[in-house]
């Protein structure tokens, strides 16, 4: 084959190559990557659990030394509420007592979620016209029982239902605790639905959870 031919079949081999994307040393590129995690601002519900520790146990104990943990509550209401007030403060814990053992809820996990909701203001209203203690929108104070949602007595009670009721759902599930915590927060189907935690969320579990840390 003379020099001619070679050049010619050369440039029949590149003129293929070139057509199928590249020379024969070409690398295709790589497919784009799914956005990470981070970067859709969702994480999976069981890793919470990593971040948190020593998670509560989420029943109410029967060998509880029910005085000191309501002196407990008290003071930390004392401390952590915007407006201090002794009276409410006493109502408040009372009331925290009295129904985490009717609903058999952690008083200090329930006293967390209260402080993380209200800061213990019984008559905030929110944005989206949750009321109360246990930021209780309207249709879940009707379920739970509760007339009166700025009453202290009622909006406990209806809160500590609320709160069992959404640690039931998740008992038999990795992470019952932080799952229920932030089922409290988006929904009760919200998180069972895909698992998931939004970004918002993860935080609120755990500010939730380090409030039960300092009780």
């Amino acid at each position: 084959m003379d020099a001619t031919s070679v050049v010619v079949v050369v440039f029949f081999l590149y003129a293929i190559f070139s057509s199928l994307g590249g020379t024969p040393s070409s690398t295709p590129s790589s497919a784009p990557a799914f956005p990470s995690k981070a970067e859709t601002g969702i994480v999976v519900a069981e890793d919470v659990l990593t971040t948190m520790g020593d998670l509560p146990n989420p029943d109410y104990s029967a060998d509880l030394d029910v005085d000191d943990t309501k002196q407990r509550i008290k003071t930390f209401i004392l401390g952590y509420a915007r407006k201090p007030d002794p009276e409410q403060a006493e109502a408040i814990s009372t009331a925290i007592m009295k129904y985490s053992a009717q609903s058999n809820v952690n008083p200090r996990l329930l006293t967390a979620l209260i402080a993380r909701e209200s800061r213990f203001n019984p008559n905030v209203v929110s944005s989206s016209g949750a009321k109360g203690l246990g930021q209780m929108l309207s249709s879940t104070a009707k379920g739970m029982g509760v007339d009166d949602p700025f009453n202290i007595d009622q909006n406990v009670m209806g809160t500590a239902k609320y709160f069992r009721y959404l640690l039931d759902k998740k008992k038999k599930k990795k992470g019952q605790v932080p799952l229920a915590i932030g089922s409290y927060n988006e929904g009760p189907n919200a998180i069972s639905r895909d698992g998931l935690y939004k970004g918002h969320t993860l935080d609120y579990a755990k500010d939730i959870l380090a409030v039960y840390n300092k009780i």
